[in-house]
């Protein structure tokens, strides 16, 4: 009897279900710290993760690209400052930080961080903006395709989710709300509710 975000209740699933099903939706991420000068590693960590967070912070109300967000969360970035300590060279250093995945998961879900804390008003808020939601999108490993949306409409304090998903049987969308199921039209290019995208992926040949 406790509220929960759609998010939240995929991971409690998730938990509950056979590891073999559980693995389908599971990717892993590599964070990577190195020294900017000698290029030693100072920190590196693997970890499962389920979904992909990703920020919508900053977009000042214009179109927020979704592919443009992702393809950023593996971009190498600069830590400057002198404010990483690298053992090899026993000082601090400037740095550089990187995120790969290292394991592409089956089913690929993007969170699209609409719920955050604002520090102005320390409270947490709803971000209404429209975003583009890609077709396809492209790792190393793998292309992906679109076939799940899960949307969310209303507030903080009262909001409903609904589900519209691509039907492998007869290649239909079909929307999910509660006990109501219709046939629907593909999810639009842009969405001001959209909130987990999720992807079935196809490996690539390189």
């Amino acid at each position: 009897m406790e509220q929960r975000n759609a998010a939240e209740c995929l991971e409690m699933i998730l938990r509950k279900v056979s590891p073999k099903a559980s693995e389908v939706f599971q990717g892993q991420l590599r964070h990577t710290t190195k020294c900017k000068s000698k290029k030693h590693i100072i920190n590196e960590e693997t970890n499962p993760f389920w979904t992909l967070p990703l920020s919508l912070k900053d977009t000042d109300g214009t179109l927020y690209d979704v592919e443009s967000s992702f393809q950023r969360t593996f971009q190498k970035e600069d830590l400057k400052g002198n404010n990483v300590y690298c053992k090899e060279c026993q000082k601090k250093t400037d740095a550089t930080k990187e995120c790969e995945m290292v394991e592409d998961p089956q089913i690929l879900t993007l969170l699209l961080k609409r719920f955050d804390f604002d520090y102005n008003t320390t409270s947490i808020v709803k971000s209404d903006c429209f975003v583009k939601v890609p077709r396809e999108l492209q790792t190393k490993k793998k292309t992906y395709s679109l076939y799940g949306v899960v949307d969310h409409m209303g507030s903080l304090s009262g909001g409903h989710y609904t589900a519209t998903i691509l039907s492998d049987e007869d290649q239909n969308w079909y929307e999910f709300d509660d006990d109501r199921v219709r046939k629907a039209q593909e999810p639009p290019n842009s969405s001001q509710t959209a909130y987990l995208l999720m992807y079935r992926g196809r490996i690539t040949d390189i």
